[in-house]
């Protein structure tokens, strides 16, 4: 168990900042790249925005982001349940 919950929250904080860190970059770009409105969703749960209004832009983070991390910090922590198994198992 103790693997398991170890494992979750380093690869769910791992990804998460790698998903703010890597959506702040195209925030940066798309700002300076003249880029039209866009949104990054998974169905109805939104990961990113960004919107330009004449001469305002608007770049925002969803809600999606949390759970996205939270499921790669879960197949993380299976991955390594299963090769610590393997490894005892040897």
């Amino acid at each position: 168990m103790r693997t398991f919950v170890i494992s979750f929250l380093i690869g769910t904080a791992a990804v998460l900042v790698i998903l703010v860190v890597g959506l702040m970059a195209l925030g940066f770009a798309a700002a300076a790249g003249d880029w039209d409105n866009f949104d990054i969703a998974i169905g109805p749960i939104g990961l990113f925005a960004f919107e330009r209004d004449g001469t305002t832009t608007t770049t925002s983070m969803g809600i999606g982001v949390v759970p996205v991390a939270a499921l790669a910090g879960l197949v993380n922590a299976g991955a390594a349940v299963l090769l610590r198994r393997r490894a005892r198992s040897a």
